[in-house]
């Protein structure tokens, strides 16, 4: 009983100390996706999920928008059956994913192509200044006997927002052979 007694002592200070204060918040301007909490008295502006704060702290600017444009990518990667390893040079067009601001969507990502041809789009949950790629399997073909493209890996951009570095590991089965390579990688914005 005593345990419960300070453990609701406990949240009643912390409501007293993080809780809602229209004093501190009154003229904070935290923009349509966030919201001021009163921490000891002063206005922080608390982004929803998907969306971060503009040079003038409102919360107007969705995560996945510094990812977006045309990347040059330079590549190694490492056949995990052969243990070769090979550079590889190619772009990759990250766009933001519709209506859901933690998703972005890489053109090319990789460098591969679906059996026919088609680029490879290859979906990616965005946090802060991060994301990991979506395993797939991306392309599959049961027709060619292709299971597609199963992507794992993650990649982070820099402060500048210049340059994305990362690492991914690639498997597929072609004709009931097992492919798997991994692959560290750095992209610059063009």
């Amino acid at each position: 009983m005593k345990k419960l007694f300070y453990l609701m002592f406990a949240a009643v200070a912390a409501v007293g100390q993080y809780g809602c204060n229209s004093e501190a918040c009154k003229d904070a301007d935290c923009g349509s996706k966030g919201e001021c909490v009163d921490i000891v008295g002063e206005p922080v502006c608390v982004c929803r999920n998907g969306w971060e704060q503009d040079a003038n702290g409102r919360c107007e600017i969705r995560t996945t928008a510094k990812f977006a444009g045309v990347w040059s990518v330079t590549e190694s990667c490492t056949d995990n059956v052969s243990g070769q390893t090979f550079p590889a040079t190619y772009n990759i067009t990250i766009t933001e994913s519709g209506a859901d601001t933690t998703r972005i969507v890489m053109a090319n990502f990789g460098g591969t192509t679906c059996v026919g041809g088609s680029q490879v789009l290859v979906t990616a949950v965005a946090a802060d200044n991060a994301f990991s790629v979506d395993a797939g399997p991306f392309c599959p073909d049961p027709a060619q006997n292709f299971s597609g493209q199963n992507f794992t890996g993650a990649g982070t951009i820099s402060a500048d927002r210049r340059t994305i570095t990362g690492n991914y590991t690639l498997t597929f089965t072609d004709q009931g052979t097992n492919f798997s390579y991994t692959c560290t990688y750095t992209a610059t914005k063009q």
